[in-house]
């Protein structure tokens, strides 16, 4: 797994431009987050960067 960090919008019409890509990470299945009030999902996930 990787983190892509894009810059999002419309410079000189070429869209989204790739500004960082970090890892690889070893990726591990997350369980899915129940819905709560008001359908907010509260996701308590472990983190694979810092």
């Amino acid at each position: 797994m990787d983190i892509r960090d894009l810059q999002d919008g419309l410079v000189r019409g070429d869209g989204a431009r790739l500004v960082e890509r970090l890892g690889p990470f070893e990726g591990v299945e997350q369980p899915e987050a129940p819905i709560g009030e008001k359908r907010l999902r509260v996701c308590d996930w472990l983190s694979v960067a810092e």
